[in-house]
Order: C-alpha cells, then sequence, then structure tokens
C-alpha cells in the first residue's frame, strides 16, 4: 500500500510552469471565462498588464494593453501601451509605491474606449490604481485579479468606497478569486 504521503501528492494537479496557460501567472480559468460569458464578441478590453490571457481575449475581444516592461510587448494581437513603472509617494494604507507613470498613462489612454477594465497589473504594485483611478472610465465594468493577494483586496475596497460602488468576488477552483466593481448582476439600467 502507498504511503498517505504519496497518496494525497498524487490527487494534488500539478501545473507545468514553463507552458503558458490559464492558472500560472496568468489569470484563472474562471475568469476567462466569466468574461466571455458577461462581455459580448467584438468589445473592446483595457488591461492593465498582459501576458498569455491577451493572445486567448484577442480572439474575441479588441484589446488595448498597458505593459511597463519592453520584453512584453508585442507578443499578441494587442494595440500595446507601454507605461513604464514610477515611484510614488505612499498612500496611506497602501504599502507599494511603484505603478504606472500617470503623466505617461493619462497621454496613452487619450481617445481609447473599451467595455471593461482588467486590472492585472502591474506585477505585486497594484495600490497606485486607487490614487489615478480617475484615468479611467468609471462606468464601465472593472474587474481586479488576485484578490487572494491583501494589498489587492484592499485597492478594491478602496476604490468601492471611493465610488460609492458595490462589488462581488468570485471564487476559483484554485483559491485565486477576482473582483468586480459595476458587475452587471448589480447594475441596473
Amino acid at each position: 500500500m502507498p504511503s498517505r504521503d504519496n497518496r494525497y501528492k498524487k490527487m494534488i494537479p500539478t501545473f507545468d510552469m514553463s507552458v503558458e496557460s490559464f492558472h500560472n501567472a496568468s489569470i484563472t480559468t474562471r475568469l476567462f471565462n466569466w468574461i466571455r460569458e458577461t462581455l459580448p464578441e467584438g468589445s473592446t478590453i483595457l488591461e492593465l498588464g498582459s501576458g498569455w490571457a491577451t493572445g486567448q481575449f484577442a480572439e474575441h475581444y479588441t484589446m488595448f494593453s498597458v505593459e511597463h516592461s519592453a520584453k512584453y510587448l508585442d507578443k499578441y494581437d494587442s494595440t500595446y501601451l507601454h507605461v513604464p513603472l514610477k515611484e510614488h509617494k505612499q498612500m496611506a494604507n497602501h504599502v507599494s509605491t511603484k505603478w504606472y507613470d500617470a503623466d505617461i498613462l493619462k497621454e496613452k489612454l487619450k481617445g481609447v474606449e473599451y467595455d471593461l477594465l482588467l486590472v492585472d497589473g502591474p506585477p505585486q504594485t497594484r495600490s497606485g490604481f486607487y490614487k489615478y483611478m480617475e484615468l479611467f472610465d468609471e462606468s464601465k465594468i472593472w474587474v481586479f485579479d488576485d484578490m487572494h493577494r491583501g494589498i489587492d483586496r484592499k485597492v478594491v475596497v478602496s476604490v468601492a468606497s471611493r465610488l460609492a460602488s458595490p462589488y462581488i468576488v468570485y471564487c476559483s477552483d484554485d483559491g485565486k478569486p477576482f473582483a468586480v466593481i459595476n458587475d452587471p448582476v448589480l447594475v441596473k439600467e
């Protein structure tokens, strides 16, 4: 009989981190499917942070990708907006001090219209979103990935409070939830 440890080890799914897919550094399948079920084909997504999922979304949507790292530019079928990171004054209750350069971002976003904003970057430093949220159309659906991280939960709570808007947190099987502000489930015409 196999040892208990080996038996349970076989039950735990593993992902090949060398293969790009959902669940690695990307969004989850649940988040991808939620967007596909919510947003009509041909709509436009503005994403903060790009990656493998950008290519998957581009098969169904027009994509605009804000990306801080030049090495990730032009990898998928998206209009890339290169915006480097910049140090910002630390805000109360938020620990990170780096975010996209707001002056460059404001300029690059001129004329960009979108139906959904996906906040999945920059990596491990999303607090600046709260400081500069006026750069984004608050009437659109805002989706925040990585709600399993305390710092990212704080951003959503702060943003929702400032907008006086409710939000929904969706769980996924892998323990990596996402949050939505202006979720069509909550927004009434």
